[in-house]
């Protein structure tokens, strides 16, 4: 196990991505400190803007507007913004979009869904004094409710 480097931020590489892709990784374990901070800025942060370099690129052109988690049991979509209700509802937006283009579902499917499913969670991790106060938030969905039979 190694104890350098930010489990969040790296330092990792990824041969042949670039600013923007979408990568997946498999966190296998984390063990944390007691306490510890995340910031992530294009061009800040422990990466810096280390996306420059050309040989940093990956043939997966799809782009999103925040951070996805695939969870064994769920999918997360994450968003920081303020105030709190704003973070809520971008996230919800774009886990709306997600359902949409990666799932299938219909619009008003997927709104539906999101609204009346009583196993969408909202989740507050963090606060972050970045300027001004944002919080990060993310909205879980089973994955048992990404199939279309009900």
């Amino acid at each position: 196990m190694r104890r350098e480097g930010n489990p969040c931020a790296g330092p990792i590489v990824v041969q042949r991505a670039q600013a923007g892709d979408v990568l997946v990784v498999n966190i296998h374990d984390i063990v944390v400190d007691k306490q510890g901070v995340s910031c992530i800025f294009a061009g800040e942060g422990p990466l810096g803007d280390s996306f420059k370099y050309p040989e940093c690129r990956s043939p997966a052109q799809k782009r999103i507007p925040w951070m996805r988690v695939e969870a064994p049991q769920s999918i997360i979509q994450i968003c920081a913004f303020r105030p709190l209700e704003e973070a809520v509802k971008q996230a919800f937006l774009y886990l709306l979009d997600w359902l949409i283009e990666d799932y299938g579902f219909s619009p008003l499917d997927a709104y539906r869904h999101l609204e009346l499913n009583p196993e969408v969670r909202i989740n507050v991790y963090q606060m972050g004094m970045l300027g001004r106060l944002n919080y990060t938030v993310g909205i879980s969905l089973p994955k048992k409710h990404l199939s279309r039979s009900w």
